[in-house]
């Protein structure tokens, strides 16, 4: 996962890196770090980001679909 990854992912979640941290369970410096890429996500925090990030995909498609039936 790129820090480009980590910073699509948090601007879906239109949260700040201090609410991202506290959302994902880490301190705001570690997200920092990897937005900066100073250093790289841990497996276990690429999986999570994952299924977030999938998440927020499927739920702007079932938006979308609403708004357009």
């Amino acid at each position: 996962m790129t820090s480009e990854d980590i910073k699509r992912i948090r601007s879906k979640l239109d949260m700040n890196i201090s609410k991202f941290s506290e959302h994902i369970g880490v301190h705001w410096t570690t997200v920092s770090r990897w937005e900066n890429g100073h250093q790289a996500v841990s497996n276990a925090y690429v999986k999570l980001l994952q299924q977030e990030e999938s998440y927020l995909d499927r739920t702007a498609k079932r938006r979308e679909k609403s708004i357009s039936t």
